[in-house]
């Protein structure tokens, strides 16, 4: 794809990135099946995704434009390899962005709610972003929104953190 980047320069940005910003979210994007990929290359690109360990991804199938070099290039994949691919590499990120939520359970997240959902009587649940952003939800008798609060983690489920005020909010 012309990139001028290895991915051995982009392991150390990542690292010189994680070293000065600890808890960082590094996400990455990918797309799978590419003209002249091979069987060889995409386990590569398993590998070093499983060692870089993203915070989370974006995992798409390579599809022709007309027009385009790339639609042009020879050993175009056939789609059923890359969307096989695109599946493989999508439970690879999965796991990686379970892990980097999981590095946040006990401990206190600033979150900006973004979203407040009634779920009967007074109670809401609400979903916003933390800093690094992680999804959070929790429940509260207040439609918060479009406000920072600090939120203890204590679960992860579903691919979003869940917790609870911290007592430095007033009025929770």
């Amino acid at each position: 794809m012309r990139r001028r980047v290895t991915p051995e320069s982009y392991a150390d940005l990542i690292s010189q990135a994680r070293a000065s910003i600890p808890g960082v979210a590094i996400t990455t994007d990918i797309i799978t099946g590419f003209p002249g990929e091979t069987e060889a290359e995409f386990s590569e690109s398993n590998a070093f995704v499983k060692e870089m360990d993203f915070a989370g991804g974006h995992v798409f199938t390579y599809s022709p434009r007309p027009g385009t070099v790339a639609a042009m290039l020879p050993d175009q994949v056939p789609i059923s390899i890359s969307k096989q691919r695109n599946a493989r590499m999508r439970e690879i990120i999965l796991k990686s962005s379970s892990s980097y939520q999981e590095k946040f359970l006990e401990s206190s997240l600033n979150v900006l709610w973004e979203k407040a959902i009634p779920i009967g009587g007074s109670q809401w649940k609400l979903s916003g972003l933390a800093d690094n952003y992680l999804r959070v939800c929790i429940y509260s008798s207040v439609p918060y929104h479009n406000q920072i609060m600090s939120v203890y983690i204590t679960a992860v489920r579903n691919g979003e953190l869940v917790g609870e005020f911290t007592p430095s909010n007033p009025g929770t």
